[in-house]
C-alpha cells in the first residue's frame, strides 16, 4: 500500500512539473522589424542609479514589457508615444490614452516598469525602482519602436503620468539621452501629466531641446501644480521650450475617466502641498543635491527622511471633481498634432 502510494505521488508531481515546464516563456524580442504589435517583452539596462547610468556598459539587463497599439490606418512613418505609468502602475486610463493616440494616427506604447519586476504595490514601487532605472526604461522603449518598418523613429514622443512624469521630464537632460542612446536618436516631444517633481535635473543641464507640455491639477497635493511651474521656469533657463496648461479644480488622477465629478482620499499616497520648496537636483556626477540643505546625496531613497517635516502622511486626494479632463485632452492632441505635423 505504501509503495502504491509513493508512485501515485511521484507520478502526480511527474505530471505536475511536466505541465508547468511545457508552459512557454515569453519571448524577449531586440527589435520590430517583423511589425509586431500587442504585448511585447524588451530588455531594458537596470542602472539602480545614475551615477552607474552614466558611467555605461552596464551588462545587467531586466526584461520588461509593453503593449504597442497601432492606428487603425494603414499608413506608413507614422508618429507614435511611449506612456510611462506612476507608482500605481499601468491602469486603464492609460490605455484610455492609448486609444486617444491611436485615434488621431499615433501609436501608443503602454510600458510597464512594475509587474515584470515582480512589484504590485504603491510602496513596493516607491522603495525598490529607482527614477534611473525607469528613465532607462523609457529610452529602451525609444529604442525599441525606432526599430518598427510603420514608425518614423524621429516622431516619437514621451508621455508621464505621476512618477512617470517625472521620469518623462529627467528624460529631457542630454546627457543622459546620450549615456543610453546612440547617434541622434531622441524623443521628439514630452507631455506629461501632473508630474512629480521631487528629483529634477538641475538648471544648468543641458536639455534635449524637444518641446514640453506640463498637464497640471490646480488642486493637486500629491504632486503640487506649483512645484512644477517652478521646475518649469528652471527647464527654460537650460533652454527648454515648456508649456503649462493648469486644469482648474483638478486633483492628482485627474486624467483618470473613472474619477470624472469624484473625489476621494488616496492614503497610499501623501498630502505634499507644503513642500513645494523641496526638490532633489541631479548632478553632472549622477549624484543628487539636496538644495535647501546644501548637500549632495548619493542614495535617492534618503528622501523620505528630507520631507518629513512637511509630509502629511495618507492625506492625498485624487479626482477630478470639474471635469477637467476633457480640456487636458484637447490640449495634449493639439500638442502631439502640431509637434507631429498632422494638423
Amino acid at each position: 500500500m505504501l509503495r502504491q502510494r509513493f508512485y501515485v505521488i511521484y507520478f502526480t508531481l511527474a505530471i505536475l512539473f511536466g505541465v508547468i515546464s511545457c508552459v512557454p516563456k515569453a519571448t524577449v524580442v531586440t527589435d520590430l522589424s517583423l511589425g509586431q504589435d500587442g504585448k511585447i517583452h524588451f530588455n531594458s539596462p537596470n542602472h539602480s542609479t545614475f551615477k552607474k547610468l552614466f558611467k555605461g556598459g552596464s551588462n545587467e539587463q531586466t526584461t520588461i514589457s509593453g503593449i504597442l497599439r497601432l492606428p487603425k490606418t494603414s499608413s506608413q512613418n507614422i508618429p507614435a508615444a511611449v506612456i510611462l505609468h506612476g507608482v500605481a502602475g499601468v491602469k486603464d486610463k492609460h490605455f484610455n490614452t492609448a486609444n486617444e493616440l491611436r485615434d488621431i494616427g499615433i501609436a501608443a506604447f503602454v510600458v510597464d516598469s512594475q509587474s515584470p519586476r515582480g512589484v504590485d504595490t504603491v510602496g513596493a514601487a516607491i522603495r525598490k525602482i529607482s527614477y534611473s532605472m525607469r528613465v532607462s526604461d523609457a529610452y529602451a522603449a525609444l529604442k525599441l519602436l525606432s526599430t518598427h518598418p510603420r514608425i518614423d523613429k524621429n516622431r516619437i514622443a514621451l508621455m508621464g503620468f505621476s512618477r512617470g512624469g517625472g521620469i518623462a521630464l529627467l528624460s529631457t537632460s542630454e546627457k543622459i539621452r546620450d549615456s543610453l542612446v546612440s547617434g541622434d536618436l531622441r524623443f521628439a516631444a514630452y507631455a506629461v501629466y501632473y508630474p512629480s517633481c521631487v528629483y529634477q535635473i538641475d538648471q544648468s543641464v543641458k536639455t534635449t531641446g524637444t518641446p514640453i507640455l506640463m498637464l497640471l491639477g490646480e488642486k493637486d497635493n500629491i504632486t503640487p501644480a506649483q512645484k512644477a511651474i517652478d521646475y518649469a521656469q528652471r527647464l527654460r533657463s537650460s533652454g527648454a521650450d515648456v508649456k503649462i496648461v493648469v486644469c482648474k479644480g483638478a486633483h492628482h488622477s485627474f486624467d483618470n475617466p473613472a474619477l470624472s465629478s469624484k473625489l476621494m482620499n488616496y492614503p497610499a499616497l501623501s498630502d505634499y502641498s507644503k513642500c513645494s520648496h523641496k526638490y532633489l537636483q541631479l548632478q553632472e556626477d549622477g549624484t543628487w543635491l539636496c538644495s535647501w540643505m546644501d548637500k549632495n546625496v548619493n542614495n535617492q531613497s534618503d528622501l523620505g527622511n528630507f520631507m518629513a517635516d512637511c509630509e502629511v502622511k495618507g492625506g492625498g486626494k485624487i479626482g477630478d471633481p470639474d471635469k477637467a479632463r476633457a480640456e487636458s485632452v484637447k490640449e495634449y492632441k493639439a500638442f502631439l498634432k502640431k509637434v507631429f505635423n498632422l494638423l
